[in-house]
């Protein structure tokens, strides 16, 4: 007896199951029909081999007479056509699936007319099954022939392909979108497999890195990344193998990448695992990104903000300067007053007045620091006036020698006459020249020359030549020349840019060349450089020539005024030195003298005697009531009251101290620069 088989046919042997089908069937007909004595028992075990084929195929089957009604059907047919098994038998083709009906009629009448199967032939329809939903099938039909060779019925075999059709095309679909994500990302995408071999990229490979995606398919992931990064990468992957330690999956690193063409960029990399099926080990998918743009960004960043403390730094250290400027200049006062009494009341001539001239010439240059405190605090105000440039240059040259090295070399060539005249703020040129001293400095660490010359020329330079009051006048010009180290053509194309500095972090701010050119250019003035490295480098500044001053040609004299003729002077100042030299020179010279050391303390005072006082003696900076208070309150009661106003910081509302009754008086002064003063608005 023939064993009846107990498992089911796969949907890829369907050829042999309808050969076996077949075979069945003709050698059970050919029993049948040839009466042969058979035993029962093995035409039992055939029919049940074929029954059992039926019902257990992976695949719908039915058989179909002529009449084209079902004869024979298995489950899965029956379920494919959405009808029991049992009301298949003897009912039409049309009555159990009408849906596609007008399909297989025919082709069902084709195959018994001409005795040839049809093989695999796709489908699409409605039957009635659950989903109610038009299917893909893959049909055969096979037509059964008597001894005679006439078909008798055929054989249907039906496999609802559906799912693989749409899951072909859900395939597809998703295939086409992940290659429109990967075209579109600006960030390479890269697969590799678990020992770092490339297996795709996306196209934005070559935009950031310069391969082709062909030309690193296969190749390791490594050669995107420059030492140390390779070893370490190795090492991961070899640490996964070993322990699938994944410690690195899901992090954003930052680490250094590598071109194409050898250059290196910062990037940020993201790894995640693609695990596959079949026990496979899995994949790596990563994307990689270049920051460069962010790191240039937060550098700038960082930048700017070094350079906002550097400017803050630089804004409080002038903000202390000028603090110091104005409490050396009550110095300083009280220095002259005390002088000038001395002076008085000694014999010309004689040793204690040599050297009390020596401590009026010691506190002259001592006035000239301060105005240079006041220069960088920024906090003189731009007065442009006819100014000698010879002496510009020559209290700045007294400045920064001092700061020069001693290995410098400083030559000068400075016209002894004085004949070289600008209209200018004389503050701000000395601040040009300074600034050009020490960039010649630092570009002379082991020493060299600085050659410092001025002169007239005519006209503007060649290849400057502009509509400006340059171009057909009598100019004045200044060469700074070092014999330093030089600057690159890119470095003096940039020279000018605020902020742009060739100096170590921390010893530059980048804004000394750019100040001296908006001052130049303020000045209508022109500046150009010439520098060759390792040669030095030649700074030449050229200004308009102007006429001296009538005035300016020799230091003011004052005159020793008369005495007073015991008139009422308010002298309000909160320095005690200087109040109390103020006050013994005016008793000395016949006044009558009313002392506040505040500005509250004045207008009380002034209330109090004012239609006894001739004169107030006014400090611009006072405490508990400013100066421009008192002055206002002044004016209230008595418009034409004289006021003298002294300030020791340059940093004055000029505006609003204007006006015929008040005159300004600039701490350091001498005791006959103030007296002068009181006697001119006195009489």
């Amino acid at each position: 007896m023939t064993e009846t088989p107990t498992s089911k046919t796969s949907a890829g042997d369907v050829p042999a199951l309808q050969a076996r089908i077949n075979e069945l069937e003709g050698t059970l007909r050919a029993l049948t029909e040839n009466n042969l004595h058979t035993k029962s028992s093995d035409i039992l075990a055939g029919y049940s081999e074929l029954m059992h084929l039926y019902d257990t195929a992976p695949i719908g089957i039915g058989l179909i007479d002529i009449d084209l009604r079902y004869v024979r059907v298995n489950e899965l047919l029956a379920k494919i056509n959405g009808v029991p098994k049992e009301d298949h038998i003897g009912r039409t083709v049309r009555d159990v699936i009408p849906g596609i009906a007008d399909i297989f009629e025919p082709m069902c009448h084709e195959i018994i007319r001409s005795g040839k199967p049809m093989l695999n032939i796709e489908v699409t329809g409605h039957t009635q099954n659950v989903s109610n939903k038009p299917s893909d099938y893959l049909v055969s039909y096979i037509p059964i022939k008597n001894a005679a060779g006439d078909v008798c019925g055929i054989s249907k075999i039906v496999q609802d392909v559906s799912a693989f059709k749409y899951g072909g095309i859900a395939l597809r679909e998703s295939e086409a979108r992940q290659r429109a994500i990967l075209a579109a990302s600006l960030d390479p995408m890269v697969a590799i497999d678990s020992r770092g071999a490339i297996l795709s990229a996306s196209d934005s490979l070559i935009r950031v890195f310069g391969w082709r995606v062909e030309e690193v398919i296969g190749k390791n992931i490594s050669m995107l990344m420059p030492d140390p990064y390779q070893s370490e990468h190795d090492g991961y992957l070899e640490s996964y193998r070993k322990t699938g330690d994944t410690w690195i999956l899901g992090v954003m690193r930052e680490l250094r990448a590598l071109r194409k063409d050898g250059t290196e960029f910062p990037c940020e990399v993201s790894v995640s695992r693609v695990d596959t099926h079949g026990g496979e080990e899995p994949l790596f998918a990563g994307i990689i990104r270049d920051i460069s743009d962010r790191k240039d960004s937060e550098k700038q960043r960082c930048e700017l903000e070094n350079q906002l403390r550097q400017s803050q730094k630089m804004e409080a250290i002038g903000a202390l300067a000028g603090g110091i400027a104005h409490d050396f200049n009550n110095l300083l006062t009280a220095i002259y007053g005390y002088t000038s009494l001395l002076k008085t009341a000694i014999k010309q001539g004689t040793e204690l007045d040599t050297s009390l001239d020596g401590i009026d010439k010691a506190a002259s240059q001592a006035t000239s620091l301060t105005e240079s405190l006041l220069t960088f605090s920024r906090k003189s105000p731009a007065l442009k006036k006819p100014s000698a440039i010879s002496n510009i240059l020559r209290d700045t040259i007294k400045i920064v020698k001092p700061a020069l090295s001693a290995s410098i070399e400083i030559n000068i060539n400075i016209p002894e006459d004085n004949s070289c005249w600008v209209q200018a703020d004389a503050s701000q040129i000395q601040q040009v020249f300074m600034n050009l001293a020490i960039n010649a400095r630092d570009a002379m660490p082991e020493g060299g020359t600085l050659s410092i010359s001025c002169g007239r020329f005519i006209g503007a330079p060649e290849g400057h030549r502009t509509a400006s009051a340059l171009e057909k006048s009598n100019n004045v010009f200044i060469e700074f020349v070092d014999s330093g180290m030089g600057m690159s053509e890119e470095v003096r194309q940039r020279v000018f840019e605020p902020f742009f500095t060739t100096k170590p972090r921390g010893q530059g701010t980048g804004l000394g060349m750019s100040v001296v050119y908006g001052i130049v250019n303020e000045h209508k003035g022109l500046i150009e450089i010439e520098s060759k490295e390792t040669i030095g480098t030649t700074v030449r500044l050229l200004f308009p020539s102007c006429i001296p001053s009538s005035n300016a040609q020799e230091p003011q004299q004052f005159a020793m005024p008369c005495d007073g003729c015991g008139e009422t002077i308010l002298i309000v100042e909160d320095s005690q030195q200087v109040r109390a030299i103020l006050t013994t020179a005016m008793i000395n010279k016949g006044y009558h003298v009313i002392q506040a050391t505040n500005g509250a303390e004045a207008v009380r005072a002034f209330l109090d005697k004012k239609d006894e006082i001739d004169l107030v003696v006014l400090d611009y900076e006072l405490p508990k009531r400013s100066g421009l208070s008192c002055l206002e309150e002044f004016r209230k009661h008595r418009p034409s009251l004289g006021v003298i106003m002294m300030t020791g910081n340059a940093a004055f509302d000029a505006k609003a101290i204007s006006g015929s009754t008040v005159e300004l008086l600039c701490k350091p002064f001498r005791v006959d620069q103030l007296t002068a003063l009181i006697h001119k608005k006195l009489h």
